[in-house]
C-alpha cells in the first residue's frame, strides 16, 4: 500500500476572481513584502508597505488610519537614537543620520501610500505577531504616538525599559482591524493571511500562542462582519504542505526563495482568473529580459536587446491593455 506523504492544505478558489487590472494594497509583515515584490513583478499595480514592513495588527490599524488622513509628519516627531533619526511609526529602513532626510522619505512614503490605498480595489493584510511593545519611558525628543495607542511598529533597538511587551486578545485584534475596515475599507476587498514566519524571540511556546491568537481573531472577523473578507493559508501551507526545514532559509524560521515562490504560485493561481495568470507570466519574462544584461556588451548587442524589449513591451501592452 502506497504511503501518502504528503498533506493538501484545502483552499477553494476566490470567487469572484481577480484580474490584472486590479489593484493591490499589502501591508503586514514581511511575508506581506514577499508578496508584493511579487505582484509588482508580475504587473500588477502594486503598494507593499509605505511605512516598512509592519509586524502587530495594531501598528497596520495605525498605517491605515495615518494614510487615510494623509497629514505629514512634522520634525519634532522624529527621535535621536544610535546616530539615526527614527520615528517608531516606521522600519528601520526609513532611518538615517539626517532628520530632514529621514522626514523627507517618510512623507514621500506617505504621501504615495495614501493614494494607492486610496484607490486599491485589493487590501492584503498580513499579520505577523500578536505580540506587542507599548512605549513607557519617552525617549530624550519627543516621540511619535500611534493614533490610537502607544503600541510601536519598531523598537529601533532603544533600551528594553522604554517599553512594556504584552500579548494583545483576540477581542482586541478584532474589534480594531473591524474598526479600520468599517472605517477606512469598506469599499475594499479584503485578503487576510497570518505570516508563516517562526518568531523566535518570543519562544516557540509564545510563538505558537500568538499565531493562534492571530488566526481567532481573523476567524471571528470574518464570522461576524459583514464585508469581503476572506483568508488565505499561508501559514498552513508552509507548516504542513512544506513540512520539511528543506523549504526554510538557513535560520529555520524565514521560509526559503523556494518556498516563497511556491506560495506565491498557489495565491496567484487561488485569486486570479486564468487569463491574468497567463499574463503575469508573460510580464515576468518580459521583466526578466529587461533586467538581462548582455556578456558581450558590444553596441549593436545592446541597441538589439533594447529593440528585443521594446517591441515585447508594445506587444504585451497592446495585447493585454497594461502599460509596462
Amino acid at each position: 500500500m502506497p504511503v501518502n506523504l504528503f498533506t493538501y492544505v484545502e483552499r477553494k478558489a476566490l470567487n469572484p476572481l481577480l484580474t490584472l487590472h486590479d489593484r493591490f494594497f499589502v501591508i503586514g509583515s514581511c511575508f506581506a513584502d514577499e508578496i508584493g515584490k511579487r505582484l509588482s513583478e508580475s504587473g500588477i499595480n502594486t503598494c507593499c508597505n509605505p511605512f516598512g514592513t509592519t509586524y502587530n495588527p495594531l501598528s497596520i490599524c495605525s498605517v491605515i488610519e495615518r494614510l487615510n488622513d494623509n497629514r505629514p509628519f512634522a520634525e519634532e516627531k522624529l527621535f535621536y537614537a544610535n546616530g539615526l533619526y527614527h520615528s517608531f511609526l516606521h522600519h528601520g529602513s526609513f532611518s538615517t543620520p539626517d532628520k530632514q532626510r529621514t522626514l523627507n522619505n517618510i512623507n514621500i512614503a506617505l504621501h504615495n501610500g495614501a493614494e494607492a490605498l486610496r484607490h486599491a480595489d485589493v487590501v492584503i493584510i498580513t499579520l505577523g505577531t500578536a505580540w506587542v511593545y507599548e512605549l513607557v519611558e519617552q525617549p530624550a525628543t519627543e516621540y511619535i504616538r500611534n493614533s490610537r495607542t502607544t503600541v510601536v511598529n519598531n523598537c529601533h533597538k532603544l533600551p528594553a525599559t522604554h517599553f512594556q511587551r504584552r500579548l494583545l486578545s483576540t477581542t482586541e485584534i478584532q474589534d480594531n482591524l473591524k474598526y479600520i475596515i468599517q472605517t477606512y475599507l469598506n469599499d475594499k476587498r479584503i485578503i487576510f493571511t497570518v505570516s508563516p514566519i517562526r518568531h523566535k524571540a518570543d519562544g516557540l511556546h509564545g510563538n505558537t500562542i500568538s499565531k493562534s491568537t492571530l488566526q481567532l481573531a481573523i476567524n471571528n472577523l470574518i464570522a461576524h462582519t459583514n464585508h469581503n473578507i476572506t483568508y488565505f493559508p499561508a501559514y498552513e501551507i508552509l507548516l504542513d504542505e512544506l513540512r520539511d526545514y528543506r523549504w526554510y532559509s538557513d535560520d529555520l524560521c524565514h521560509p526559503s526563495n523556494s518556498a516563497a515562490e511556491y506560495i506565491w504560485e498557489i495565491f496567484r493561481d487561488w485569486s486570479f482568473t486564468k487569463e491574468s495568470v497567463e499574463a503575469m507570466g508573460q510580464v515576468s519574462k518580459y521583466k526578466q529580459l529587461l533586467n538581462h544584461r548582455p556578456i558581450h556588451s558590444s553596441p549593436e548587442n545592446i541597441a538589439a536587446l533594447k529593440e528585443k524589449q521594446q517591441a515585447l513591451k508594445q506587444q504585451l501592452e497592446t495585447k493585454y491593455r497594461i502599460t509596462l
